[in-house]
């Protein structure tokens, strides 16, 4: 049975291509008419994933190891669906997978996870039949789900950024210039609950100079190379041409796994050390037997850092001075990489309250929040000023920003076993040497 889908009303939507035809220097202006959305969708009207490995091994190999794959497989939100469901059995079961399982949403399926579609989570054909653009989630106190997809899957065409696609036996082609947009990154990632700005991630990137530049969500997190759409020994004729990495890299991993065993490992240390900086404000200077230190924190992201569920991440400044060997002050430090931080160490993230001004509640009970995360654009200095009666001629600071993508009282109670691999990340780090007359 078929059930009735979210739709826009709007007509067909023209697109103007341009392909330059043999010989010509000059493009020919080709119109297009677009697909409108479907009022309805069945769950078996899309394709399951594993389609797609056949012509585009590389791209399925690189979803496959994405937290996009991992979305119906991570026991941490699973857990959290569990409890909301519980807490809210009106809203909770679709509210949560509204965005961790939008084929069951838009479909109005069961979620049940024996079948492979709904157990890929987000998986090829849920971008690759977007047609328009999408509105942020926004929901009120009783926390239902809102978000809408525009999709269209019956008209058998995959829809992506290559404006010229090669045509081909499987199935139509068609380039969309939303599709090098950020706003393909809607609905999921721009989410408002009963008018806190929750996980704002698409929001605060509009606010930065990366949108001024026209730098998109996909220039970081979906990097491109030179290479082929599909593989061109299934598909002869299929140039090498700029194409995009479908690992859709973040700051989460799958944490049954270590950090060194991930296959995202390598990716997720390299964009954290890329998303932020420490450095020394001014000179240090020595009077009076104290030390006056002063760092900058910048944040180098298109959006907060941390930015989405910032309320469950920790980001804060690890520093320590040595006098010779010996270590003379510290804050920051850690027993290991699952302890818990000392309450005096100021932490770099959003704080969720509920109606009673509790800290730590989950999203959908915050009826207030503090944000300490580092805003777009932010750059936040902190001052030190310390004793150093007793020292000899020299100081030396070590000082590391460091990440890690859970707190581990997030994962204490239902999930122990994932400690383990919850690996302390360093974004960037200082050290220098200090005279001390």
């Amino acid at each position: 049975m078929k059930l009735q889908k979210y739709q826009i009303s709007l007509v067909a939507v023209l697109i103007t291509l341009f392909f330059y035809s043999c010989g010509d220097d000059e493009p020919e202006n080709v119109d297009i008419e677009v697909p409108q959305p479907q009022e309805s969708i069945d769950l078996s009207d899309f394709k399951e994933a594993e389609t797609c490995r056949p012509c585009h091994p590389v791209h399925y190999d690189e979803w496959k190891s994405s937290m996009h794959a991992f979305a119906m497989k991570d026991p941490v939100f699973h857990a959290g669906w569990e409890s909301e469901q519980e807490h809210r059995p009106e809203t909770g079961e679709r509210f949560c997978i509204q965005c961790h399982n939008p084929y069951a949403y838009v479909s109005g399926s069961e979620v049940d996870t024996t079948v492979a579609l709904i157990a890929e989570g987000i998986g090829c054909d849920m971008c690759h039949t977007m047609v328009a653009a999408h509105e942020q989630v926004v929901t009120q106190d009783n926390v239902a789900a809102s978000a809408e997809f525009f999709l269209n899957v019956e008209s058998g065409i995959k829809f992506g950024e290559i404006m010229d696609p090669v045509e081909n036996g499987f199935h139509g082609s068609m380039g969309l210039s939303m599709f090098n947009s950020s706003s393909m990154c809607l609905p999921c990632h721009d989410f408002v609950i009963r008018g806190l700005d929750a996980e704002i991630t698409f929001t605060e990137w509009t606010g930065s100079g990366f949108a001024a530049m026209s730098i998109e969500c996909q220039t970081c997190h979906m990097t491109d190379y030179q290479g082929y759409a599909a593989d061109p020994s299934a598909n002869p004729g299929v140039p090498e041409r700029t194409v995009h990495h479908h690992d859709m890299v973040g700051v989460d991993l799958d944490l049954s796994k270590s950090l060194i065993d991930n296959p995202q490992g390598e990716a997720v240390i390299a964009m954290l050390q890329s998303a932020a900086a420490v450095d020394l404000t001014s000179e240090p200077i020595v009077e009076n037997d104290t030390l006056h230190l002063s760092l900058t924190i910048q944040n180098l992201t298109g959006h907060s850092f941390p930015s989405g569920v910032s309320f469950a991440r920790e980001l804060w400044l690890e520093m320590q001075i040595f006098d010779d060997s010996q270590v003379y002050f510290s804050t920051g430090v850690l027993e290991s990489d699952s302890s818990d931080l000392s309450s005096d160490v100021e932490v770099f993230n959003s704080v969720l309250y509920d109606e009673d001004g509790n800290a730590g509640v989950g999203v959908t009970d915050v009826i207030s929040m503090s944000n300490n995360s580092l805003q777009t654009n932010e750059a936040k200095v902190r001052t030190f000023s310390l004793p150093l009666a007793g020292v000899g001629d020299s100081v030396s600071v070590k000082a590391r920003l460091l990440f890690r993508s859970f707190s581990p009282s997030t994962l204490r109670d239902k999930h122990p076993d994932l400690l383990a691999n919850l690996p302390v990340i360093t974004v960037d780090s200082l050290s220098i040497n200090i005279a001390t007359p």
